[in-house]
């Protein structure tokens, strides 16, 4: 499965940050983080208001066939809409000119009704289909750079199931023809809801006035798993209770009554991608003209008195895919041309544009994902720190088609827990800094216009640390009178060297270049006169070492025994407590379970 509804990262010239929504509007339903990005000069915008996409006294409705004309050829758009906004708010303001279908000069304009953009690096792309289509649809190119806040990124190709369960299809398929669709290629008629599943190559189903008595639970059960799996559906006039009635199965809410209301209209939740209108609705007539419900689940865009509704859309519960799963309620019977009744048609196609998720098959994604995230080089086991080298890249990401292959490298600490992106890192190798604890990292790839990062294998640096050692002091008495020879047992400076010297290995050596390089150790027992050695302390599970000094110390000879409890050299005191006897007195080897190498 393919997800079309994650706000996508992107290099220069788009910048992000992400923002919640803050409404003040009656609202129950999910509400998705929006983002803030940065636009260049030359990016290319298709006005939904009526200042700038006016068609005499109307809206030009086929702004929206050129919409969608360009994701069908490839060409990602992206949805300004402003949290928070009022009826018929600002979405942006930006200095642009006019470029389709005549040129004008550039001057600071207020774009409202939620304004697509062409996704930046795709224009000229997009000017081909844009020549192409015509039909005296106004484009826009921005002059100078500005900030936007997008709702969503839009990344499928709209392909609506025309349903005819009422024998109503018509009412939709004039929309769909006077915004320019074309029929088997974005609209298919279908008889009926019942063959909806979610292995259906629709991104959208619309029904028209359908009796209740003509849809079922079956039926109902079958959009329901068309949503769930990503789809998204409209019900128009009587379509409404039949599909929300609660022995149909209650699809979103449940039906209580209708023409409740009156005729005063008012309008909530300005930001939801169903409300992008400029204008008024008109009080459409028709078997309802308004709706009620028992519960409230989603958000009311148009409402009446008594809580009766002219406009109603939420998202269903159980929607396993990451966009769509939305569904649309609208009272009316059929919404003619002229603003306020253009504005009932722009309800259906907007619905229709909102993000939707596809099985891959249907082939009504912008792109397709990549397949293979590739494959990277390098690691290293260190001891103490580590200066790591270049990872390289042995495969490069590949497979999937749309846009261009795109890669951030993260890292974590240890070999466990959460990855962090490294800022700045989107190449195919990186260089890591120099480390003093162990971290992993893995190269992320992704399709500019796709919503999945997939990741390549885990290249791992262990830093180790080095034993913890002391210096140590032996000390042997003189061999002969004079002599300044002794006989040194080196394996008693174990005790002074470490405390717990399990799964070590030492060895011993006449220069610290020796103890560094573990070559050309000393043999014990050592004779030697009054100096300084090395030894090298190694863990023998990491291999890492460290080295340190013994100094060695030849006493005079002793007159002391030692052993035969007789004071001989006559100051009072005798055998191991008379100090005379730490020079000489035999040694009694200590039992140390210790790996050596003498």
């Amino acid at each position: 499965m393919y997800i079309v509804n994650k706000h996508i990262q992107l290099e220069s010239p788009i910048s992000k940050l992400k923002i919640e929504s803050n409404l003040n509007s009656v609202s129950n339903s999910e509400k998705l983080p929006v983002t803030v990005e940065n636009f260049s000069t030359g990016t290319l915008v298709i006005p939904m208001d009526n200042t700038y996409q006016g068609s005499g006294n109307d809206f030009n409705i086929k702004a929206y066939g050129l919409a969608i004309r360009l994701l069908h050829a490839g060409v990602p758009l992206k949805w300004a809409i402003k949290t928070g906004k009022n009826k018929d708010g600002i979405d942006f303001s930006a200095n642009a000119k006019r470029i389709k279908p005549s040129v004008t000069a550039a001057a600071n304009r207020d774009f409202r009704a939620g304004p697509f953009i062409v996704y930046p690096g795709f224009e000229s792309q997009a000017l081909s289909v844009i020549n192409s289509y015509g039909n005296n649809v106004s484009v826009y190119q921005l002059t100078q750079n500005a900030t936007i806040q997008i709702q969503s990124d839009i990344l499928h190709k709209p392909k609506a199931a025309l349903l005819n369960n009422g024998g109503n299809s018509k009412i939709h398929r004039e929309i769909y023809e006077a915004a320019g669709l074309i029929k088997n290629t974005h609209y298919v008629e279908v008889s009926s809801a019942g063959s909806l599943n979610s292995s259906s190559c629709f991104t959208f189903a619309s029904e028209p006035h359908t009796n209740p008595n003509q849809i079922n639970s079956s039926i109902v059960n079958q959009v329901k798993i068309f949503l769930q799996s990503g789809g998204n559906f409209l019900a128009q006039c009587e379509g409404v209770q039949a599909y929300s009635s609660a022995s149909n199965g209650s699809l979103l809410a449940t039906y209580n009554n209708k023409n409740g209301g009156g005729n005063s209209i008012n309008y909530d939740n300005h930001d939801e991608p169903y409300a992008q209108f400029h204008g008024i609705l008109k009080n459409e007539g028709g078997s309802i003209k308004d709706f009620k419900f028992n519960n409230n689940p989603g958000d009311r865009v148009a409402y009446k008195a008594n809580n009766y509704y002219k406009a109603y859309a939420g998202k269903i519960s159980g929607v396993t895919a990451n966009a769509g799963g939305y569904v649309h309620y609208l009272a009316g019977h059929e919404y003619q041309s002229g603003l306020t009744g253009t504005n009932g048609k722009r309800m259906v196609l907007n619905a229709l544009m909102r993000p939707s998720e596809r099985p891959n098959n249907c082939n009504l994604t912008v792109c397709s994902e990549i397949t293979n995230a590739g494959t990277i080089q390098g690691g290293k086991i260190c001891c103490n720190s580590c200066n790591p080298a270049v990872i390289s890249n042995t495969n490069s990401a590949s497979g999937g088609s749309g846009g261009n292959i795109q890669y951030q490298w993260q890292y974590r600490n240890g070999t466990s827990g959460n990855w962090t992106n490294v800022s700045g890192a989107t190449g195919l190798t990186y260089d890591p800094p120099y480390l003093t604890f162990s971290r992993q990292y893995r190269r992320a790839a992704k399709r500019t216009t796709c919503g999945n990062w997939i990741h390549s294998n885990i290249i791992t640096f262990i830093v180790n640390s080095n034993p913890v050692s002391q210096s140590a002091v032996l000390t042997s008495c003189d061999l002969a009178n004079g002599s300044g020879i002794g006989n040194f047992i080196l394996s008693d400076a174990f005790p002074q060297i470490i405390v717990d010297i399990t799964n070590m290995e030492v060895t011993f050596h006449n220069t610290l270049l020796n103890a560094q390089n573990g070559i050309s150790p000393i043999i014990s027992p050592f004779t030697s006169t009054s100096t300084t050695i090395f030894y090298r302390l190694q863990s023998t599970s990491t291999n890492c070492f460290q080295t340190n000094t013994i100094t060695l110390n030849v006493g005079n000879i002793c007159l002391e025994n030692c052993t035969n409890g007789k004071d001989e050299d006559g100051d009072g005191l005798i055998d191991c407590d008379d100090p005379d006897c730490a020079c000489c007195k035999a040694k009694t080897p200590t039992l140390i379970k210790v790996r050596k190498k003498e």
